[in-house]
């Protein structure tokens, strides 16, 4: 706009100067020349300013544009951004998940292993506490306490083994054995020997 007033003050300049310097006869002529010369300076300076007008709007449209395009991408990558965080989030959660149910899981198995550790620890306790009771419970017994019986427990069941002077020490065996706390059955598998009173002479 600046250019156009500058071109107009410059053709007006040039109009009057010349208009100065011309005789009194060529002063309709110059005149009417000047205002042709005016009118067109004019008409110059208005589409200069239409043009320079134009070019601001295009200029302005450019910038508003150039603001709402980059306006959305900012958008785009905020959304793209949460839709991100958003996933990541939801990964970790199931990552703890996992990690919670897998210790969950391990703490389970340590518990019942443990447990079943010490109830076996407890069982081969028991076991050796019951085949000890046995044995003290035979050797009370005046007519097994001379005997070779072996006895072995598992599981509270206990197993005699060896040989028994008569059936009825033999039967003797299986209630002493019974009678001893925390045994859940007996297998009496004595052999009934009977012992030897003397050498026959020769």
């Amino acid at each position: 706009m600046m250019k156009a007033l500058t071109l107009v003050s410059t053709v007006a300049a040039a109009v009057a100067l010349t208009a100065c310097e011309r005789a009194p006869e060529d002063s309709t002529a110059a005149a009417n020349a000047d205002a042709t010369v005016v009118a067109q300076a004019e008409t110059a300076g208005d589409k200069a300013e239409n043009a320079g007008e134009r070019a601001r709007e295009a200029g302005g449209q450019a910038v508003d544009t150039a603001q709402e395009k980059g306006a959305q991408a900012v958008d785009a990558t905020r959304e793209k951004g949460a839709e991100v965080a958003a996933a990541a989030r939801e990964k970790g959660g199931e990552l703890a998940a996992d990690a919670k149910e897998k210790g969950s899981q391990v703490a389970a198995n340590a518990r019942e292993t443990g447990g079943e550790m010490a109830a076996r620890a407890s069982d081969a306790v028991s076991d050796a506490a019951i085949t000890a009771s046995v044995n003290a419970e035979l050797a009370r017994a005046d007519d097994l306490s001379a005997l070779r019986i072996d006895v072995d427990t598992t599981n509270g069941r206990v197993t005699l083994s060896g040989t028994a002077p008569s059936d009825s020490a033999r039967e003797r065996a299986t209630q002493l054995a019974s009678s001893v706390r925390g045994v859940t059955g007996v297998d009496n598998q004595l052999q009934v020997k009977a012992a030897d009173k003397g050498r026959k002479a020769d």
